[in-house]
């Protein structure tokens, strides 16, 4: 759910700003949030003692981990052809295909640079950052909110789109409150 609220939110404020109107589609303003919770539907091909593991993968296990993007992307690829038009689904496959795509392209799985990567993906990318690193996982400790935003800014123009970053911020992404998107 918050994947799904602080997607939305970005999205809208892009929308507000102008930010990106070639792209930024009144239907994927609708259906980013819904699309952004099947980011990572790929992990479901991950082995639960590689994707669960408290420490840090071997070049291996990180390979392995990193198809998780395109099964994702090949899976609701598939499930969105079954229906017509554009849908959730679709915006859901360049999602989860294009998630740890870097604005740099340094990113996987098929090292997309700035807008070759679509903008549901760029959103949902800083999201997903975002999110992992203010939250427990199983392989680490959640973050200080500072040291987070100073993470995300260092990489924006690198990892991360710019436009999209600044979005975060200006979202109101300034401090963790219980029951919000952040």
């Amino acid at each position: 759910r918050r994947v799904q609220q602080l997607s939305s939110a970005i999205a809208a404020r892009m929308k507000e700003r102008g930010v990106y109107d070639d792209e930024l589609t009144p239907q994927l303003v609708d259906m980013i949030g819904l699309a952004s919770i099947l980011h990572d539907v790929g992990k479901v091909a991950t082995p639960d003692h590689i994707l669960l593991k408290p420490g840090a993968h071997t070049e291996e296990e990180r390979a392995l981990m990193q198809t998780h993007a395109a099964v994702g992307r090949s899976v609701l690829e598939r499930a969105a052809n079954m229906v017509d038009g554009v849908s959730y689904l679709t915006y859901g496959a360049e999602i989860a295909g294009g998630h740890h795509e870097h604005w740099d392209g340094g990113g996987y799985p098929n090292q997309l640079k700035g807008k070759q990567i679509p903008l549901s993906a760029r959103i949902v990318a800083v999201v997903d950052v975002f999110d992992s690193l203010l939250h427990e996982r199983p392989y680490k400790e959640p973050w200080p909110y500072p040291e987070v935003m100073t993470y995300i800014r260092d990489r924006s123009g690198t990892q991360f789109d710019p436009e999209v970053v600044d979005a975060l911020v200006a979202a109101g992404a300034t401090s963790p409150r219980p029951g919000s998107a952040i």
